[in-house]
């Protein structure tokens, strides 16, 4: 099964939903969209760009993936700044 994860940063053209703190990405702002294929699943995310920072950083400290919308709680629970 081919597996992959690629990140680019885009400029919205209509409005997203950022995926961590379930905010709006308006039209005409930067945002970063993460996606890749994992055990056969497609998946893709939306963040504002300071928003996909805290994810990934959250992710190193911990060690593993983690689900986007959690990224700010365990920001806070494992004291995790950006």
């Amino acid at each position: 099964m081919s597996e992959f994860q690629t990140s680019s940063t885009r400029k919205a053209q209509k409005q997203h939903k950022c995926q961590c703190c379930y905010k709006p990405i308006e039209p005409g702002t930067q945002y970063v969209r993460h996606a890749g294929c994992n055990d056969g699943d497609f998946y893709w995310f939306v963040f504002h760009e300071n928003c996909g920072a805290l994810v990934q950083k959250v992710a190193d400290y911990i060690g593993e993936a983690i689900d986007p919308g959690e990224a700010i709680y365990l920001a806070e629970e494992y004291g995790v700044e950006l």
